[in-house]
């Protein structure tokens, strides 16, 4: 049986609408995502973005009343089953050629836009 996760993710995959919002929101985001990645910040911001809404999911167990430690668990629990939703998704990804797509379209969108190579961030903000 398909989790919560899993529907929700599953209408913005296959529903109309759940479709419409989910290319809406990737046409928005794809520019800002290759410029990460020329820059190879994609992971750091992947992180703090998720950090950010599995915040939120603490803040709406607190809401509800339940108790911090609770709350926590609740939002660990949570982020630990994005990661597995998001590895099977990856998976999927590779096995359709998906991936080599997106690495065919990052390089296309370098290439058009004069970039000699990429940009790369320090090792460390000392």
């Amino acid at each position: 049986m398909p989790s919560d996760l899993e529907k929700k993710i599953d209408y913005l995959f296959n529903n109309e609408k759940g479709r419409q919002l989910l290319d809406n929101i990737i046409n928005y985001l794809t520019p800002l995502l290759t410029d990460l990645s020329e820059r190879r910040l994609s992971l750091p911001f992947a992180s703090i973005l998720l950090s950010m809404v599995i915040s939120g999911e603490y803040a709406a167990e607190r809401t509800i009343g339940r108790p911090p430690e609770e709350s926590l668990e609740s939002a660990l629990s949570s982020l630990r089953e994005v990661c597995l939703v998001a590895e099977k998704i990856v998976r999927e990804n590779f096995e359709s050629g998906d991936l080599e797509r997106l690495y065919e379209s990052l390089l296309q969108e370098i290439s058009s836009s004069g970039v000699k190579g990429s940009e790369q961030a320090p090792e460390s903000t000392e």
